[in-house]
């Protein structure tokens, strides 16, 4: 029997889940099965809900210049990376070590996942690790030449910050974050409702011997719950490859921004 696929909601950003969404309603839809008509109404409710929630935020007059921003500060930590690598396979024994210290730290659970964490998140983990390099590591970061380097990290992450009040401080439309947030989660728990229905139906249709038989001789339906399955299993495999763990896309225009975030989310 064929199973629908799962993936981790909270790395896909707002238009990436809001498309995936659109695509397993339209498909859904098509294959016209009864059974799944209210899950499927419910689902198209709660996405035209959050929908008409995010887009406000979109048109922000301030949302390249946030991008701008996020996309600097991510040079300036991959460039810090980049500079304890080398200095890790330096000549000199003194860069070596201080490096390898370095690299520890960078190497805190916290610290890598960044690139998956909610813009609030992201400025919080930045200070954190700025602090405890500054704090704890000043002479390796001066051995290593690394001093300016996490300063201007610092300003950058502290620049973004203020755009990204500033942003939200400006916004002209009625819902604040946590109102997005709930939309979000409501969305995702209305995929969840259509998603175990399908399942349900699928395993009713194994356990009787059907898995393949159209479903369309007495009640209008146009394929089988396999058919439908495995169509939304291929639009799902390409979401996952594009934004599953560890893969998290850089937002390219200001309709493209990650997970939920306005001021910027298992399965």
């Amino acid at each position: 029997m064929v199973k629908l696929k799962t993936f981790r909601k909270k790395y896909l950003p707002q238009d990436a889940i809001i498309g995936l969404f659109l695509v397993i309603y339209e498909k859904s839809s098509e294959a016209n099965i009864p059974e799944l008509n209210a899950p499927l109404r419910l689902l198209k409710e709660k996405m035209d809900k959050f929908r008409s929630m995010v887009h406000p935020i979109k048109g922000s007059e301030l949302t390249p210049a946030v991008q701008a921003a996020d996309a600097e500060r991510d040079q300036y930590l991959k460039g810090l990376r980049s500079g304890v690598d080398f200095n890790a396979r330096h000549f000199d024994p003194q860069r070596v070590a201080a490096a390898k210290a370095i690299k520890v730290v960078l190497r805190n659970a916290a610290y890598k996942q960044v690139y998956r964490q909610e813009f609030i998140e992201q400025i919080v983990t930045v200070r954190q690790l700025v602090r405890e390099l500054q704090t704890n590591f000043a002479e390796e970061l001066s051995t290593t030449g690394l001093t300016e380097y996490v300063q201007k990290l610092s300003e950058v992450n502290e620049r973004f910050n203020a755009l990204l009040q500033a942003r939200a401080e400006k916004r002209v439309y009625p819902y604040d974050y946590k109102d997005i947030q709930v939309a979000r989660t409501v969305m995702e728990h209305a995929y969840e409702t259509f998603r175990k229905q399908l399942l349900v139906l699928s395993e009713l249709a194994a356990t009787m011997g059907m898995p393949d038989a159209p479903l369309g001789s007495g009640n209008g339906a146009t394929m089988s719950y396999e058919d439908l399955i495995a169509q939304l299993n291929d639009y799902i495999a390409v979401i996952k490859k594009e934004y599953g763990p560890g893969k998290r896309k850089r937002a390219a225009t200001a309709n493209e921004e990650p997970a939920t975030n306005p001021t910027n989310e298992e399965d």
